[in-house]
């Protein structure tokens, strides 16, 4: 991935995401997915490079139907990114301002997609993404 400030984890296998945070020297926030059997919040909002994040695996917000729900959720918490997963496809697109980003699955994609993560640059208000293609995630 190259250097980066903080890891983003969507939910599932939050343990990853406490692995990781002992082992990197830089912040690593997660929020627990229905797999996960830890009590641990399954949303947050943060704030980075002065963008306010709303973190959320999804399976409370019906994305594997559609994207109504985290959308909804996502405009009543007034974020300037969303970030969800769930559904273990990479997806990306704005909608009301807001940047929703599925950054898919770095170990099980679905629907004929491959493990993947996703790199967001921040730079002055501005929030870009871009897709990674793990090869041997398994």
């Amino acid at each position: 991935m190259g250097e980066i400030d903080f890891v983003l984890h969507a939910g599932d296998y939050l343990r990853d995401s406490m692995r990781l945070s002992r082992v990197l020297t830089i912040p690593v926030i997660g929020v627990a997915g229905n797999c996960d059997t830890l009590h641990h919040p399954t949303e947050e909002i943060i704030e980075l490079g002065g963008q306010r994040f709303f973190i959320a695996h999804g399976h409370h917000h019906g994305v594997k139907a559609d994207t109504s729900g985290i959308i909804h959720a996502a405009r009543r918490h007034r974020v300037d990114v969303a970030i969800y997963g769930h559904t273990h496809v990479p997806a990306l697109f704005v909608q009301y301002g807001i940047l929703f980003l599925n950054p898919g699955s770095t170990s099980a994609g679905r629907k004929g997609t491959t493990s993947s993560c996703a790199i967001l640059t921040i730079e002055d208000t501005r929030v870009d993404a871009a897709f990674l293609t793990l090869k041997n995630a398994k």
